[in-house]
């Protein structure tokens, strides 16, 4: 996180607690990420990664008016992270933002939380 310029004590327990999620989740590819990517950009990928993943579990668990009422807060906390709200772990997600590649933003997937998810 020093490399990356990550010094606020509660910008850098956000980026902590994404790791570990992301951590939890794939070890064997955060390792690789870890060796693979300069360490400017991988507190960035991976807090992108953790939000991405978040987001994916909740359009994917459980019966659709639990998906919808999920994915309703989660929206709001998102948007409170991008006025300096949420958790620590959305505002490093948001953080990071503007250090992702260029490429087209992806729309939410609202229509998922409806259907029976993309898995």
């Amino acid at each position: 996180m020093d490399a990356a310029g990550i010094r606020e004590p509660d910008l850098r327990r956000g980026y902590s607690a994404q790791r570990e999620s992301v951590t939890r989740f794939r070890r064997a590819s955060y390792l690789a990420a870890r060796l693979l990517l300069p360490k400017l950009v991988l507190p960035h990928a991976v807090a992108t990664t953790a939000v991405m993943h978040y987001g994916d579990n909740l359009l994917d668990t459980g019966p659709k008016p639990q998906r919808v009422a999920a994915w309703t807060s989660w929206e709001q906390e998102v948007r409170k992270a991008f006025v300096g709200g949420g958790s620590a772990g959305t505002r490093a997600g948001q953080h990071s933002a503007p250090h992702r590649p260029a490429h087209p933003p992806r729309r939410p997937r609202r229509d998922l939380v409806r259907t029976a998810g993309h898995r």
